[in-house]
């Protein structure tokens, strides 16, 4: 059975952080110096790499820069840090911690960083394969999904791997990173299925000029849960699209990561009724899994 790697689970990432423009020919990413600090911050969280930015940490050995970013060595980030980093009095005043700068005034480092880590920027093109490339994610554009279909085969085993990681995870933030990877991946798969059963663009649409407004309008829709249910309908014989599980769930952790806990394999959470929801780990999963088998049948 196919298995996630490192690739893809970069790829679904970057899905959910920042989103490309797609031609054809030619795929074209922010530059990285136009994203906001807190972007540029989730960039690094989805290289594995969690920056302690305004915290206070006890002066231990894996609490500095050069252990926190061994990862990538000689990153401009560690040199940048080292020089910011305050030295304060621990809570007991008999020890030592260490007080991290904000990301803003690291702006350039991190950018820095980023680069050398091979985060895709600027316009590349689609029929070559730079170094760049490689890293980028399928788009959520008709093109991209066109050329890289997703089988439920690979789908399920990339969730059985996420979820696999999660058992062996105790760090929070890279716990909730690996459940928006999930439902990213979910989204990617339902993208596919659409696109695969649209009939081909280039051959039952007449003129380019007419191929470009029938491939933005499909584009758009595969960017919204109501353009990918109108999509459905249509094309699923009047069927309608099941929501994603936990979807409330999917949106805070890309948008408000501190509106969500984590304790011992479970997710807690304000529902849409203002509720506090706590879901284990495992049927998030599992509800992911269903929802792909349901949608591929």
């Amino acid at each position: 059975m196919a298995t996630i790697n490192r690739q893809q689970q970069l790829q679904a990432g970057l899905r959910a952080i920042i989103q490309p423009e797609v031609t054809a020919q030619t795929i074209t990413w922010p530059l990285l110096t136009q994203l906001a600090t807190p972007t540029l911050v989730q960039l690094l969280e989805l290289h594995g790499l969690f920056m302690p930015f305004e915290q206070q940490l006890s002066f231990t050995a894996d609490s500095l820069p050069e252990n926190l970013l061994k990862h990538v060595p000689d990153a401009p980030l560690i040199a940048a840090l080292n020089a910011k980093i305050e030295l304060v009095p621990g809570n007991n005043l008999t020890t030592t911690e260490l007080r991290y700068p904000a990301a803003e005034t690291v702006r350039r480092p991190i950018v820095a960083t980023l680069r050398q880590l091979g985060v895709p920027e600027g316009k590349l093109k689609l029929s070559a394969t730079p170094k760049p490339v490689k890293a980028t994610p399928e788009s959520e554009n008709y093109y991209l999904y066109a050329h890289t279909p997703i089988t439920l085969e690979q789908h399920l085993a990339a969730l059985a791997d996420l979820q696999k990681a999660l058992t062996h995870q105790n760090n929070p933030l890279l716990q909730k990173s690996l459940l928006l990877s999930a439902f990213v991946l979910t989204e990617g798969f339902l993208k596919s299925q659409l696109v695969a059963v649209i009939p081909n663009v280039a051959a039952n649409v007449q003129g380019h000029a007419f191929q470009t407004l029938v491939v933005r309008d499909i584009s758009q829709k595969l960017r919204s849960p109501r353009g990918r249910a109108d999509l459905y309908h249509l094309f699923f014989e009047g069927q309608t699209l099941p929501t994603i599980p936990h979807f409330e769930l999917r949106n805070l952790l890309a948008h408000d990561n501190a509106a969500t806990t984590i304790t011992k394999g479970q997710v807690t959470y304000m529902d849409e009724d203002h509720q506090l929801t706590t879901v284990p780990f495992k049927a998030i999963i599992g509800g992911l899994r269903g929802f792909a088998e349901h949608i591929s049948h």
